[in-house]
């Protein structure tokens, strides 16, 4: 059921933020995240969204599992940063429907099938701590990934790419102490 006070969230990626900024949440149309399994059929034309903290924290934790381990690895590290978005339940573009799926792993998860506008969403800023229109995202000013470092069959640090086994990276300061979300504890924030 449907809390009318209580906002909703979708969690995304940094590399994902550009488009959203300009064209707002889309129905999904295939690929994404959670392309494959259970979720890959039944997400299809729909925009999930966790209602409430605990079902926006939860989600944020499945995305970003999803983002780090089923990553290529040339994919840029931007793309693996996950960024929590806000929609006010009066500003969604129909109501909500109990995801069936998604509510069975994180309860209070709902879907729309229709575009939700940019000027209807906010993103966590972690440097401001605060929300703001996602229709002023500027990456530049937030950038997620520092530094990328390159690995050796051992676990030691390379220079040379060519020589690498894997990658890790440095994430800024404000994403390692909270990330793209607010604190848990920020009882305001998630009001």
């Amino acid at each position: 059921m449907v809390d009318e006070d209580t906002p909703f969230f979708h969690v995304t990626s940094f590399a994902a933020m550009e488009d959203i900024a300009r064209r707002g949440l889309q129905p999904r149309q295939g690929g994404g995240v959670f392309s494959h399994g259970v979720y890959g059929e039944h997400s299809h034309g729909k925009v999930f969204f966790g209602q409430g903290r605990d079902a926006a924290l939860a989600w944020y934790g499945k995305v970003q599992d999803m983002l780090w381990h089923e990553h290529q690895d040339d994919e840029e590290p931007d793309g693996l940063v996950p960024v929590l978005l806000r929609v006010d339940s009066d500003a969604l573009p129909e109501d909500p429907q109990v995801d069936p799926i998604g509510d069975r792993d994180v309860p209070g998860s709902f879907f729309v099938t229709q575009r939700v506008p940019p000027s209807s969403i906010w993103y966590w800023c972690p440097r401001e701590q605060g929300w703001f229109a996602v229709k002023d995202w500027d990456g530049d000013a937030h950038d997620g990934v520092r530094e990328v470092e390159f690995f050796d069959e051992a676990g030691d640090v390379v220079d040379d790419e060519t020589e690498a086994a894997s990658r890790g990276f440095h994430i800024c300061e404000s994403y390692q102490h909270g990330g793209f979300k607010p604190d848990r504890d920020d009882d305001e924030a998630w009001e």
